[in-house]
């Protein structure tokens, strides 16, 4: 690895970094639930159900925009040529481009003292119930 992709993947793991962070204190503020927190019985059997739905349309490409084109990329964050359609993304699990926008607010008193954000605020969307993976 040269100097710049060391650089670029410092830069990349400390970002990932704050997202995590940052989504961690949303689902603190709004008490979402965490991945792995206590669900009951039957929302467990309810994900389960839904997700082999998923798995079901994603192989018979029945599935919301199952063959609208994705910009897939490799190890190194490098475009692929053609890409690879949306159900073969989900069904092999293959990096892809996404766009997220976090939007921050942060107080005078906070932006004074970077060490304990206590006001920050963060605007968290909601993902959409129409989404094919993941909804809501």
């Amino acid at each position: 690895m040269t100097t710049e992709s060391n650089a670029m993947a410092a830069s990349t793991k400390m970002y990932i970094s704050w997202v995590l962070f940052t989504l961690s204190a949303a689902v603190s503020v709004y008490g979402m639930k965490q991945a792995g927190s206590p669900r009951s019985r039957s929302q467990q059997q309810s994900q389960q159900s839904q997700q082999s739905a998923l798995q079901k349309a994603l192989r018979e490409g029945t599935s919301r925009d199952a063959g609208e084109r994705v910009c897939t990329v490799d190890e190194h964050n490098r475009p692929t040529a053609e890409g690879h359609v949306r159900s073969e993304v989900r069904l092999q699990n293959l990096w892809h481009r996404a766009t997220y926008i976090i939007v921050r607010h942060v107080t005078e008193e906070d932006a004074a003292n970077p060490i304990r954000p206590e006001h920050e605020h963060i605007l968290v969307q909601r993902r959409s119930m129409s989404k094919d993976y993941c909804p809501g």
